[in-house]
C-alpha cells in the first residue's frame, strides 16, 4: 500500500504538479494544468494563504503524487 503524507503546497510544486496532472489527463481528462507555468500560476492565483488552502500528497519516495485545494465558491447567504 501506498501511503501519502500530506505537506502544504508551494510555489516550488509546480513541476511535479504538473507532471502529477498530466498523468491524470491521459486517464481522464477535465482540464488541468499541464504546464509547469500554467501550474505555476494556479498555485500563485490561490492568494496569500497557499499552505492553508492547498496540499499536496507525497509518497515514501518523495514524489507529489495527490493535490488537494479548497476553492472559495462564492459566500452564501441565509434565507
Amino acid at each position: 500500500m501506498r501511503v501519502l503524507h500530506w505537506i502544504p503546497a508551494t510555489p516550488d510544486d509546480a513541476v511535479p504538479l504538473a507532471a502529477l496532472f498530466r498523468r491524470a489527463e491521459a486517464h481522464a481528462p477535465v482540464g488541468l494544468d499541464q504546464r509547469a507555468e500554467d501550474a505555476g500560476r494556479r498555485l500563485a492565483s490561490l492568494g496569500p494563504d497557499l499552505a492553508r488552502h492547498t496540499l499536496v500528497g507525497v509518497a515514501d519516495d518523495g514524489a507529489v503524487a495527490a493535490y488537494a485545494e479548497a476553492a472559495d465558491m462564492g459566500a452564501r447567504t441565509a434565507t
